[in-house]
């Protein structure tokens, strides 16, 4: 069975969305950031990165990063439906979750945690301002992309 390693509030939720969306029958691993699961020794061996998502394959292997996973599940499971089914449609998918894991991700996380950009304790403020500004271009871009539809490719949900 497959098995969703994740951490509430983090990215990893477009993983565990797309696995609902699936159907498959799947089991989680909360990893709590806040007790610093990422880093322990037993988590490590899943991910030695330290992050999440990590999906763990009904053979036993892991993948990780969203851009893999989505893909991965949206074409284990093509009923669901959930990858373009054309060659221009695919590379406009995966530019999109490329450009939201290299851009909008690390934008937001320059924010929301910004010691992780900086050791110096005064460098965090404009560390957080300038996070706040491209996170807040990025979302404007996205509501242009979705402007006057529901969806940024086509008429249906995808990855």
């Amino acid at each position: 069975m497959l098995k969703l390693y994740y951490s509430p509030g983090t990215c990893s939720m477009a993983s565990h969305i797309t696995l609902e969306e699936t159907g498959a029958p799947y089991e989680t691993q909360p990893i709590l950031f806040s007790k610093g699961e990422q880093q322990s020794e037993a988590y490590l061996k899943v991910n030695p990165r330290g992050k999440v998502p990590a999906l763990q394959l009904d053979e036993g292997q892991v993948l990780t990063e969203n851009t893999a996973i989505l893909s991965y599940l949206a074409k284990k499971f093509p009923g669901a439906n959930l990858w373009p089914g054309d060659p221009t449609s695919e590379a406009r998918a995966l530019s999109i979750m490329g450009w939201f894991s290299t851009t909008v991700h690390p934008a937001f996380a320059h924010f929301a945690r910004p010691e992780r950009f900086t050791a110096d304790a005064a460098g965090v403020d404009k560390v957080k301002e300038q996070g706040r500004k491209t996170f807040w271009g990025c979302l404007q871009e996205i509501d242009q992309m979705l402007a006057d539809k529901e969806w940024v490719l086509g008429s249906q949900f995808t990855v």
